[in-house]
């Protein structure tokens, strides 16, 4: 699920306050991270808002530009590979056609 029909599914505009104060940041943040073309959540965010969510958001659906791994841990029971992390000695993945149309 992506972050922007996550937050839909939430039913107040306090539970979305609430959910992006738990994750470390605003709501404003987040909406900013949704519609400005360009803006992309931190990497440190991430993680807190796949915990946060569930894992009904994951950090490769919030930031598919970098390389994530996973480690087996039982904090994350919903994601079977288990906690994620930056694989820094990783490729970078490809960009999207969106992301190549923009640094054209």
């Amino acid at each position: 699920m992506d972050l922007k029909t996550y937050l839909r599914s939430l039913g107040t505009e306090d539970e979305r306050a609430a959910f992006a104060l738990r994750c470390g940041t605003t709501l404003g943040h987040l909406r900013n991270c949704i519609y400005v073309e360009g803006k992309r959540i931190a990497l440190s965010t991430c993680a807190a808002v796949e915990m946060e969510s569930g894992g009904k958001v994951t950090c490769e659906e919030l930031r598919a530009d970098m390389a994530w791994a996973r480690i087996p841990d039982a904090a994350w029971p919903w994601h079977p590979a288990g906690r994620p992390l930056l694989d820094v000695s990783a490729t970078k993945p490809q960009a999207t056609p969106m992301e190549a149309s923009l640094a054209a």
